[in-house]
Formats: C-alpha cells, sequence, structure tokens
C-alpha cells in the first residue's frame, strides 16, 4: 500500500473572496496544529482541464498568503 497524501479540506468556493471566508471559518483549533513554528508544509496548486503555468501556480499561492503559516 502506498499512500501519496491525505488532505484536509479548509473550505471551498466558486472564488477567491468565498474561499477566504470559508478558510477564515475553518475552525482554528483543526488549523492551529498545522500553523506551528515546528510544523512543516508544502502548497501544491493542482489543476483539472487546464494547464497553468509557474507564474499562475505561484499567483495562487500568494493569494493564500492571509492564512499565518509560521
Amino acid at each position: 500500500l502506498l499512500v501519496k497524501g491525505i488532505y484536509e479540506l479548509w473550505g471551498q468556493g466558486i472564488n477567491y473572496e468565498e474561499l477566504e471566508a470559508k478558510i477564515k471559518e475553518f475552525p482554528d483549533e483543526r488549523k492551529s496544529p498545522y500553523l506551528a513554528e515546528d510544523s512543516t508544509f508544502k502548497i501544491t496548486v493542482d489543476s483539472f482541464g487546464k494547464v497553468l503555468s509557474l507564474k499562475e501556480q505561484n499567483e495562487r499561492i500568494h493569494m493564500l498568503e492571509y492564512i499565518p503559516f509560521k
């Protein structure tokens, strides 16, 4: 058995404003273990039906700067 990843959905929306609101509504006690200084993380951008350039991927990652990763 090979597991490539396990994901927890913090929010979803039809636009970035709705996504941001949903992520901010997600309980802090569920997010806090991943926001600690001794925690590591990686953000990857996957798309379906469209290829995103590296620039577009970076733009989408930077749109998540309101998440207080340490």
